[in-house]
């Protein structure tokens, strides 16, 4: 049976309301309502780029948040790749359901973009292909074979960064941080490149089409949503990129950037200025504790302790000694990548970071491997914190410790017996500096020159800054950090990670979704202050966090 036809039973499966789930239902009664609608229109145009619509939340979202805007009176068009990539791609790859269902893979995500965008006619949906010729593809091709051996990781093109952009895909498609611990690196990675390629001359064709007002996004750090940002960029047209956050039906927005690169840097100058209440403080209060109870993370870590069952022997630990608690980040996430300052990579930083207190024997480090690394929900981490220090050390002197990511014990755990944190971009220093304690941030984590943690530029400072810190030579204004540090994660999660009304769900499977939109009514104005804010800075093409204002706390 072809994908048409199949379509076209699921449609009259609906249209019966057969063998239909409570959200389905839900969705088919907001679309039929929504097409009854007669609203005013602005001679407006707002596309929507391919939706990450194989997540449920994401699906759910970008409809309703459709819905909203063409009730506001704008025209919406739709885009997605309709299969022009191969062997693996942005959505689909590696560990992550890989090249041997890939075009199974494809064509579901096919589909579910089909139903995503059921609402619209066909003059306004826009599939990659139809603005691909033949002459197109021989060009790209052409270009690649001009590329050496081991060219494509730094290929630029049009002063864009590709091969990095190619090069991100793939080591998180096979959760690793050098792509070349990947066999057949060389044919994925040629393989990324020509996908990104082919989607950028795809997406610059539609946008010359459509010369669309506002451009909105899945989250554009990694290639295929990150080429719509920069076209959008490049054209003059606001874009605005989205992701779902860490608490229950929250939501992230950015205006011209990726949602998940977490800037706060205009609204932070006046939003630090502004004191804490008690309650406010309470409230943060509250939140750090539930963190060390694993609640709004992503990965649940109260669900860790049952796959975390290796002891941990802290005999030898020294308790009279200064000691330094360095939390590593997952090597090949998001929240990793790219993040480097004056280090080629987290592994190098911690590699020579035990170096340094192998020669200070007089000061301890703990080492503490994510334990997402082989967390049993997600692909198991091919280049482990651990793996990488056995290639390095045949053995360490007995005041480094180096924890595996199955060790039962907990960040909240190492607290107490730590004097600084080291992290590389690691949310655990934003909760070490919020308890009174100095952090070192080597990478650009998202809260490092906000002036609660030491942010050194060079290997020299930072070893410096190291070593005074430990040896008590540093004069740290606890009182500033612990306040600092109150407010950013105030903005950070109580306001960044609004929580916009549509549904709630348990964030990190998007199972259990609960779509808290009754009738179409409920997404009019008036009727949701925080999406309500989101909406009208689209309209206005205005960021979300300004100088002097940012959404509202939830």
């Amino acid at each position: 049976m072809t994908y048409t036809i199949k379509l076209f039973f699921k449609k009259i499966i609906k249209a019966f309301g057969l063998r239909m789930t409570h959200n389905e239902k839900k969705l088919l009664k907001l679309e039929r309502d929504f097409k009854s609608l007669n609203h005013k229109r602005l001679n407006k145009k707002i596309l929507f780029t391919h939706s990450f619509s194989i997540y449920g939340p994401s699906y759910i979202h970008d409809k309703l948040m459709a819905y909203s805007l063409s009730i506001r009176g704008y025209d919406i068009y739709a885009t997605f790749c309709d299969g022009i990539q191969d062997i693996e791609c942005n959505v689909y790859g590696g560990v992550w359901q890989g090249k041997q269902n890939f075009k199974n893979n494809c064509n579901y995500c096919q589909k579910q973009s089909e139903e995503l965008w059921s609402f619209l006619d066909n003059k306004r949906i826009f599939k990659y292909s139809q603005y691909l010729t033949q002459e197109d593809i021989l060009k790209i091709d052409s270009i690649l074979n001009e590329i050496p051996y081991d060219g494509w990781s730094c290929f630029i093109y049009d002063d864009w960064d590709f091969g990095l952009m190619a090069e991100n895909i793939l080591v998180n498609n096979y959760v690793v941080a050098d792509y070349k611990l990947i066999k057949n690196h060389e044919e994925l990675g040629r393989s990324h490149l020509k996908n990104l390629l082919l989607c950028k001359l795809a997406c610059e064709k539609i946008i010359t089409e459509i010369s669309p007002d506002r451009i909105i996004s899945n989250d554009s750090f990694y290639g295929m949503w990150k080429i719509w940002e920069l076209l959008a960029k490049k054209h003059s047209i606001p874009f605005y990129s989205h992701w779902s956050g860490t608490r229950f039906g929250g939501w992230t927005y950015a205006y011209n950037d990726a949602a998940m690169n977490l800037n706060f840097y205009k609204s932070w100058k006046n939003y630090s200025k502004v004191s804490l209440t008690n309650n406010e403080i309470n409230r943060v209060e509250k939140w750090l504790e539930e963190r060390t109870l694993g609640k709004d993370m992503i990965i649940d870590t109260a669900s860790l302790q049952s796959f975390k069952n290796e002891n941990v022997d802290f005999s030898n630990l020294d308790k009279s000694k200064p000691t330094a608690l360095l939390s590593a980040n997952v090597c090949w996430d998001l929240a990793a990548l790219n993040k480097e300052i004056f280090y080629k990579s987290m592994m190098d930083w911690i590699i020579d970071t035990i170096n340094w207190f192998k020669d200070h024997s007089e000061y301890q480090l703990i080492v503490k491997s994510h334990p997402a690394e082989s967390f049993p929900g997600i692909p198991q981490t091919k280049e482990t914190v651990i793996s990488r220090i056995k290639k390095e050390f045949s053995e360490l002197p007995l005041n480094i410790f180096i924890l595996s990511p199955k060790a039962k014990i907990t960040f909240y755990d190492l607290i107490p017996l730590s004097t600084i944190g080291l992290v590389h971009t690691s949310t655990v220093g934003l909760e070490m500096a919020s308890r009174g304690i100095p952090v070192i941030s080597i990478g650009r984590s998202h809260y490092r020159g906000y002036g609660f943690t030491f942010d050194p530029e060079s290997r020299d400072e930072y070893f410096n800054l190291l070593k005074d810190i430990l040896k008590g030579n540093k004069k740290i204004e606890l009182e500033k950090i612990k306040d600092l540090s109150f407010k950013f994660i105030k903005l950070n999660f109580f306001h960044y990670y609004s929580v916009n009304g549509l549904m709630e769900f348990k964030e990190g499977s998007g199972d259990d979704i609960k779509i808290k939109i009754n009738n179409i009514q409920d997404l009019y104005r008036g009727k949701n202050k925080n999406f309500d804010y989101v909406l009208e800075c689209i309209e206005k093409g205005t960021g979300i966090l300004n100088k002097d204002k940012w959404i509202g706390e939830s």
